[in-house]
Protein backbone atom coordinates (compact mmCIF):
# COMPACT_ATOMS: atom_id res chain seq x y z
CA UNK A 1 0.00 0.00 0.00
CA UNK A 2 1.61 3.31 -0.66
CA UNK A 3 0.91 6.67 1.05
CA UNK A 4 0.28 9.88 -0.81
CA UNK A 5 2.06 12.76 1.43
CA UNK A 6 0.87 15.28 -0.95
CA UNK A 7 -2.53 14.54 -0.58
CA UNK A 8 -4.57 17.80 0.47
CA UNK A 9 -7.04 15.38 2.60
CA UNK A 10 -4.22 14.51 4.42
CA UNK A 11 -4.83 14.99 8.44
CA UNK A 12 -1.70 17.35 8.63
CA UNK A 13 -3.26 19.26 5.80
CA UNK A 14 -6.37 19.50 6.90
CA UNK A 15 -5.60 20.60 10.15
CA UNK A 16 -3.45 23.39 8.78
CA UNK A 17 -6.21 24.55 6.84
CA UNK A 18 -9.02 24.72 9.23
CA UNK A 19 -5.78 26.68 11.59
CA UNK A 20 -5.71 29.11 8.61
CA UNK A 21 -9.28 29.55 8.24
CA UNK A 22 -9.73 30.16 11.93
CA UNK A 23 -6.77 32.31 11.71
CA UNK A 24 -7.85 34.28 9.00
CA UNK A 25 -11.70 34.63 10.54
CA UNK A 26 -10.47 36.98 12.76
CA UNK A 27 -12.86 39.84 14.28
CA UNK A 28 -12.69 43.13 12.34
CA UNK A 29 -14.75 46.27 13.23
CA UNK A 30 -16.12 48.47 10.77
CA UNK A 31 -16.21 52.29 11.93
CA UNK A 32 -18.58 54.72 10.97
CA UNK A 33 -18.83 58.38 12.02
CA UNK A 34 -22.28 59.26 10.64
CA UNK A 35 -23.24 62.64 10.09
CA UNK A 36 -26.08 64.22 7.54
CA UNK A 37 -25.36 61.18 5.05
CA UNK A 38 -29.25 60.03 4.25
CA UNK A 39 -28.70 59.66 0.50
CA UNK A 40 -26.03 57.36 0.99
CA UNK A 41 -26.06 55.45 4.43
CA UNK A 42 -27.46 52.78 3.29
CA UNK A 43 -25.18 51.76 0.45
CA UNK A 44 -22.51 52.38 3.05
CA UNK A 45 -24.19 49.55 4.57
CA UNK A 46 -25.01 47.13 2.05
CA UNK A 47 -21.06 47.12 0.82
CA UNK A 48 -20.01 46.13 4.28
CA UNK A 49 -22.89 43.78 4.75
CA UNK A 50 -21.63 42.58 1.33
CA UNK A 51 -18.19 41.20 2.35
CA UNK A 52 -16.88 37.42 1.82
CA UNK A 53 -15.75 37.96 5.53
CA UNK A 54 -17.73 36.17 8.24
CA UNK A 55 -16.59 38.00 11.58
CA UNK A 56 -17.51 41.70 11.48
CA UNK A 57 -18.83 44.12 13.88
CA UNK A 58 -20.35 47.34 12.67
CA UNK A 59 -19.51 50.12 15.25
CA UNK A 60 -21.91 53.47 14.03
CA UNK A 61 -21.57 56.19 15.60
CA UNK A 62 -23.48 59.44 14.69
CA UNK A 63 -22.29 63.19 15.43
CA UNK A 64 -25.89 64.70 16.05
CA UNK A 65 -26.88 64.11 12.62
CA UNK A 66 -30.04 66.77 11.55
CA UNK A 67 -31.54 64.41 8.79
CA UNK A 68 -32.39 61.13 8.62
CA UNK A 69 -29.19 59.27 8.34
CA UNK A 70 -29.49 57.93 11.36
CA UNK A 71 -32.67 56.60 11.28
CA UNK A 72 -32.08 55.02 8.00
CA UNK A 73 -29.13 53.16 9.24
CA UNK A 74 -31.07 51.83 12.62
CA UNK A 75 -33.52 50.43 10.68
CA UNK A 76 -30.91 48.76 8.19
CA UNK A 77 -28.89 46.97 10.99
CA UNK A 78 -31.85 45.71 12.52
CA UNK A 79 -32.59 43.83 9.85
CA UNK A 80 -28.64 43.19 8.77
CA UNK A 81 -27.96 39.79 10.96
CA UNK A 82 -24.19 41.53 11.61
CA UNK A 83 -23.03 42.23 15.14
CA UNK A 84 -23.21 46.19 15.78
CA UNK A 85 -23.26 49.15 18.22
CA UNK A 86 -24.99 52.21 17.21
CA UNK A 87 -23.22 55.49 19.54
CA UNK A 88 -24.63 58.71 19.11
CA UNK A 89 -22.94 61.80 20.34
CA UNK A 90 -25.06 64.39 22.79
CA UNK A 91 -23.59 67.44 20.66
CA UNK A 92 -21.82 67.59 17.49
CA UNK A 93 -18.22 67.12 18.33
CA UNK A 94 -16.61 66.40 14.73
CA UNK A 95 -14.45 63.80 12.88
CA UNK A 96 -11.81 63.27 14.90
CA UNK A 97 -13.64 63.15 18.36
CA UNK A 98 -16.81 60.88 16.68
CA UNK A 99 -13.82 58.94 15.29
CA UNK A 100 -11.58 58.14 18.38
CA UNK A 101 -15.10 57.04 19.93
CA UNK A 102 -15.67 54.32 17.68
CA UNK A 103 -12.08 53.17 17.57
CA UNK A 104 -12.19 52.81 21.86
CA UNK A 105 -15.46 50.63 21.04
CA UNK A 106 -13.98 48.29 18.93
CA UNK A 107 -13.41 44.79 19.92
CA UNK A 108 -12.15 43.40 16.58
CA UNK A 109 -8.28 42.36 16.21
CA UNK A 110 -8.36 44.57 12.86
CA UNK A 111 -10.42 47.64 11.98
CA UNK A 112 -11.48 49.76 8.82
CA UNK A 113 -13.10 53.37 9.01
CA UNK A 114 -14.95 54.21 6.19
CA UNK A 115 -16.92 57.53 5.84
CA UNK A 116 -20.65 57.40 6.05
CA UNK A 117 -21.30 58.71 2.13
CA UNK A 118 -18.61 55.93 1.16
CA UNK A 119 -18.56 52.07 0.44
CA UNK A 120 -16.13 48.89 1.11
CA UNK A 121 -14.60 47.36 -1.92
CA UNK A 122 -15.96 43.75 -2.46
CA UNK A 123 -13.63 41.26 -0.78
CA UNK A 124 -11.46 43.88 0.38
CA UNK A 125 -11.66 42.86 4.11
CA UNK A 126 -11.18 39.55 3.35
CA UNK A 127 -8.08 40.21 1.25
CA UNK A 128 -6.63 42.69 4.08
CA UNK A 129 -7.11 40.01 6.89
CA UNK A 130 -4.98 37.45 4.85
CA UNK A 131 -2.23 39.73 3.98
CA UNK A 132 -2.19 41.18 7.66
CA UNK A 133 -1.70 37.69 9.42
CA UNK A 134 0.83 36.68 6.64
CA UNK A 135 2.81 39.60 7.38
CA UNK A 136 5.97 39.11 10.24
CA UNK A 137 6.33 43.09 10.53
CA UNK A 138 6.56 43.80 13.91
CA UNK A 139 6.31 47.70 12.53
CA UNK A 140 3.34 47.44 10.40
CA UNK A 141 -0.04 48.81 11.20
CA UNK A 142 -2.09 48.40 8.64
CA UNK A 143 -3.19 47.22 4.88
CA UNK A 144 -3.66 50.09 2.19
CA UNK A 145 -4.85 49.66 -1.33
CA UNK A 146 -6.23 52.67 -3.72
CA UNK A 147 -9.51 54.24 -3.53
CA UNK A 148 -12.15 54.82 -7.06
CA UNK A 149 -13.06 58.25 -6.49
CA UNK A 150 -16.55 58.14 -7.44
CA UNK A 151 -19.15 61.80 -7.94
CA UNK A 152 -22.14 61.84 -5.72
CA UNK A 153 -24.22 59.69 -8.26
CA UNK A 154 -21.33 57.16 -8.24
CA UNK A 155 -19.82 57.83 -11.47
CA UNK A 156 -15.96 56.61 -11.69
CA UNK A 157 -13.52 59.59 -11.63
CA UNK A 158 -10.60 58.33 -11.27
CA UNK A 159 -8.24 56.40 -8.48
CA UNK A 160 -6.73 57.96 -5.52
CA UNK A 161 -3.59 56.37 -3.43
CA UNK A 162 -2.73 54.27 -6.54
CA UNK A 163 0.72 52.99 -5.54
CA UNK A 164 1.93 50.99 -9.42
CA UNK A 165 5.11 52.41 -9.61
CA UNK A 166 6.34 52.45 -6.19
CA UNK A 167 4.66 50.43 -3.60
CA UNK A 168 6.35 51.50 -0.52
CA UNK A 169 5.98 54.55 1.84
CA UNK A 170 8.14 56.30 3.82
CA UNK A 171 8.45 59.14 6.15
CA UNK A 172 9.21 61.54 3.05
CA UNK A 173 6.41 60.52 1.12
CA UNK A 174 3.84 61.11 3.82
CA UNK A 175 5.27 64.56 5.00
CA UNK A 176 5.52 65.38 1.18
CA UNK A 177 2.16 63.88 0.94
CA UNK A 178 3.47 62.20 -2.32
CA UNK A 179 2.01 58.63 -1.59
CA UNK A 180 -0.11 59.07 1.70
CA UNK A 181 -2.21 56.26 2.38
CA UNK A 182 -6.08 57.00 2.21
CA UNK A 183 -7.84 56.51 5.82
CA UNK A 184 -10.73 54.97 3.85
CA UNK A 185 -8.31 52.40 2.36
CA UNK A 186 -6.67 50.94 5.20
CA UNK A 187 -7.30 47.54 7.34
CA UNK A 188 -5.61 48.82 11.00
CA UNK A 189 -4.25 46.51 13.79
CA UNK A 190 -6.48 47.64 16.44
CA UNK A 191 -4.57 47.33 19.21
CA UNK A 192 -1.53 49.63 17.24
CA UNK A 193 -4.34 52.03 15.78
CA UNK A 194 -5.65 52.70 19.53
CA UNK A 195 -2.40 53.92 20.56
CA UNK A 196 -2.77 57.17 18.31
CA UNK A 197 -5.75 58.18 18.88
CA UNK A 198 -6.55 61.18 16.66
CA UNK A 199 -6.17 64.68 17.38
CA UNK A 200 -9.25 66.08 18.48
CA UNK A 201 -8.12 69.60 18.16
CA UNK A 202 -7.68 69.28 14.32
CA UNK A 203 -10.38 69.80 12.20
CA UNK A 204 -8.96 67.00 10.38
CA UNK A 205 -7.34 63.84 11.01
CA UNK A 206 -5.54 61.91 8.98
CA UNK A 207 -2.21 63.70 7.61
CA UNK A 208 -1.51 64.36 11.43
CA UNK A 209 -2.31 60.99 12.04
CA UNK A 210 0.20 59.27 9.76
CA UNK A 211 2.89 61.80 10.19
CA UNK A 212 2.54 60.58 14.24
CA UNK A 213 2.68 56.73 12.74
CA UNK A 214 5.97 57.22 10.35
CA UNK A 215 8.09 59.69 12.80
CA UNK A 216 7.65 56.63 15.17
CA UNK A 217 9.16 54.54 13.08
CA UNK A 218 6.05 52.34 11.91
CA UNK A 219 4.53 51.55 8.30
CA UNK A 220 1.69 50.89 5.99
CA UNK A 221 1.82 47.48 3.59
CA UNK A 222 0.29 48.85 0.26
CA UNK A 223 -2.16 46.21 -1.75
CA UNK A 224 -2.64 47.11 -5.12
CA UNK A 225 -6.43 45.87 -5.37
CA UNK A 226 -8.86 48.68 -4.95
CA UNK A 227 -10.46 49.15 -1.39
CA UNK A 228 -12.84 51.36 -1.13
CA UNK A 229 -15.51 54.04 -3.31
CA UNK A 230 -14.41 57.34 -2.34
CA UNK A 231 -17.41 59.86 -3.01
CA UNK A 232 -16.78 63.18 -3.89
CA UNK A 233 -19.46 65.54 -3.31
CA UNK A 234 -19.17 68.98 -4.85
CA UNK A 235 -19.88 72.17 -3.02
CA UNK A 236 -18.51 71.98 0.31
CA UNK A 237 -14.98 72.75 -0.03
CA UNK A 238 -14.87 76.51 -0.23
CA UNK A 239 -17.04 76.56 3.08
CA UNK A 240 -13.91 74.82 4.87
CA UNK A 241 -10.73 76.22 3.37
CA UNK A 242 -10.11 78.21 6.39
CA UNK A 243 -10.57 75.55 8.73
CA UNK A 244 -8.21 73.29 6.41
CA UNK A 245 -5.80 76.31 6.76
CA UNK A 246 -5.45 76.46 9.92
CA UNK A 247 -5.30 73.01 10.31
CA UNK A 248 -2.25 72.46 7.97
CA UNK A 249 -0.43 75.28 10.31
CA UNK A 250 -1.17 73.52 13.66
CA UNK A 251 0.31 70.02 12.24
CA UNK A 252 3.10 72.06 10.54
CA UNK A 253 3.90 73.75 14.19
CA UNK A 254 3.52 70.56 15.89
CA UNK A 255 5.64 68.45 13.98
CA UNK A 256 8.35 70.73 12.29
CA UNK A 257 10.71 69.83 14.85
CA UNK A 258 11.01 66.62 15.03
CA UNK A 259 10.95 66.56 11.25
CA UNK A 260 13.44 68.97 11.13
CA UNK A 261 15.60 66.73 13.82
CA UNK A 262 15.94 64.41 11.15
CA UNK A 263 15.84 65.66 8.23
CA UNK A 264 16.45 69.72 7.76
CA UNK A 265 15.72 69.15 4.02
CA UNK A 266 12.60 66.95 4.67
CA UNK A 267 11.78 69.78 7.26
CA UNK A 268 11.86 72.14 4.11
CA UNK A 269 9.94 70.34 2.24
CA UNK A 270 7.09 69.98 4.54
CA UNK A 271 6.86 73.85 4.93
CA UNK A 272 6.34 73.79 0.94
CA UNK A 273 3.82 71.38 1.00
CA UNK A 274 2.23 72.78 3.72
CA UNK A 275 2.05 76.06 1.34
CA UNK A 276 1.02 74.69 -1.93
CA UNK A 277 -2.04 72.77 -0.47
CA UNK A 278 -3.27 75.94 1.15
CA UNK A 279 -2.32 77.46 -2.63
CA UNK A 280 -4.67 74.79 -4.21
CA UNK A 281 -7.33 75.26 -1.45
CA UNK A 282 -7.41 78.97 -2.08
CA UNK A 283 -8.09 78.17 -5.52
CA UNK A 284 -11.56 76.97 -4.49
CA UNK A 285 -12.73 80.28 -2.46
CA UNK A 286 -12.17 82.19 -6.15
CA UNK A 287 -10.45 84.88 -4.37
CA UNK A 288 -8.40 86.14 -7.02
CA UNK A 289 -6.05 88.46 -4.89
CA UNK A 290 -5.46 85.48 -1.66
CA UNK A 291 -4.39 83.25 -4.82
CA UNK A 292 -1.62 85.46 -6.35
CA UNK A 293 -0.50 86.40 -3.18
CA UNK A 294 -0.24 82.62 -1.90
CA UNK A 295 1.40 81.62 -5.89
CA UNK A 296 4.21 84.24 -4.97
CA UNK A 297 4.66 82.73 -1.50
CA UNK A 298 5.16 79.80 -3.11
CA UNK A 299 7.84 80.97 -5.64
CA UNK A 300 9.86 82.83 -2.99
CA UNK A 301 9.51 79.35 -0.89
CA UNK A 302 10.95 76.85 -3.73
CA UNK A 303 10.82 78.02 -7.64
CA UNK A 304 11.60 74.76 -9.15
CA UNK A 305 9.42 72.53 -7.11
CA UNK A 306 6.48 75.32 -8.62
CA UNK A 307 8.21 74.55 -11.93
CA UNK A 308 7.50 70.76 -11.13
CA UNK A 309 3.79 71.28 -10.45
CA UNK A 310 2.89 73.05 -13.37
CA UNK A 311 0.03 71.23 -13.83
CA UNK A 312 -1.18 71.74 -10.53
CA UNK A 313 -0.97 75.10 -10.69
CA UNK A 314 -2.66 75.44 -13.81
CA UNK A 315 -5.58 73.31 -12.86
CA UNK A 316 -5.75 75.85 -9.93
CA UNK A 317 -5.69 78.78 -11.96
CA UNK A 318 -8.40 77.12 -14.01
CA UNK A 319 -10.55 76.25 -11.14
CA UNK A 320 -10.08 79.96 -9.62
CA UNK A 321 -11.33 81.78 -13.24
CA UNK A 322 -14.32 79.29 -13.11
CA UNK A 323 -15.29 79.98 -9.29
CA UNK A 324 -14.77 83.88 -10.36
CA UNK A 325 -17.00 83.55 -13.20
CA UNK A 326 -19.85 81.56 -11.58
CA UNK A 327 -19.47 84.68 -8.79
CA UNK A 328 -19.91 87.91 -11.34
CA UNK A 329 -22.86 86.38 -13.10
CA UNK A 330 -24.71 85.74 -9.89
CA UNK A 331 -23.82 89.24 -9.29
CA UNK A 332 -25.60 90.20 -12.67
Amino acid sequence: MTHDNHNPSSKGQQDEAQAHEHKSDALVSVIIPLFNHEKYITETLDSIFAQDHSNIEIILVDDVSTDNSLQLAKDKLASCGVAHTVLENTYNVGVCKTVNRGIRAAQGKYTCLIASDDMLAMGRIKRHVKILEECIDPDIVACHGPLQVISKDGTFLGLKGNRAKNKHYNLASIVTKKTNPCLQGCTFITKKLKDFPFDENLFFEDWDFLIRLFLEGYNVLYDEVVSAQYRVVPGGVSKQIDKMIKARHDIRNKHFEAIASKDLKLASEFDFTIAFWNFIGISHTGKMKAWTIAFASLLVLNPRAVIFRARDVAWSLKNLIRLKGKALIREI
